[in-house]
Order: structure tokens, then C-alpha cells, then sequence
């Protein structure tokens, strides 16, 4: 399974390649926000990891549908800091 990470920070990637050493998916990690313009970056993927600056337009859930996502994630703490 192919995931693909919007906004993605250099510690972000560390984590989760980290975690994903027992479950084998292929992980794609992009600087790039997600937006309607960034969604054709997206190329045979299940799911998307987002984060809290990412644009999640009605739009954009098209789009994603279109390129067959099934998962649309979205990672943020609030509050406390760790």
C-alpha cells in the first residue's frame, strides 16, 4: 500500500519510516501542501497523510476520489507539546 504525506517535515519522515519497518508500505513524503493544484502529484496511492495547513476542499476530496484514495488522514497535536 503507497501512502502519501503532504507537508511533510524531515521529522516527519523519521518517525514514520521509523514505525513502518514492521508493516512494509510504500511511503512517499512531499514538502508540498496539499491543494488542488498539488493533488496530481499523487500517482497510485490508498491513502494521504495530511496536515494541519493542508487545504481539505470539496474539490479536493473529488479529486482524490478520482485517483482512487481511500484514506484521508489528518495529523495534528493540539495543546500540549512534546
Amino acid at each position: 500500500m503507497k501512502i502519501v504525506f503532504f507537508s511533510a517535515q524531515p521529522y516527519d519522515r523519521i518517525f514514520f519510516e521509523k514505525h513502518n519497518t514492521d508493516h512494509g508500505f510504500e511511503l512517499v513524503f512531499l514538502e508540498a501542501q496539499l491543494s488542488e493544484q498539488t493533488v496530481a502529484l499523487i500517482d497510485n496511492a490508498i491513502a494521504v497523510c495530511i496536515f494541519v495547513n493542508d487545504r481539505i476542499t470539496e474539490n479536493v476530496c473529488r479529486q482524490l476520489a478520482e485517483k482512487s484514495v481511500k484514506i484521508i488522514r489528518r495529523d495534528c497535536i493540539f495543546g500540549k507539546k512534546f
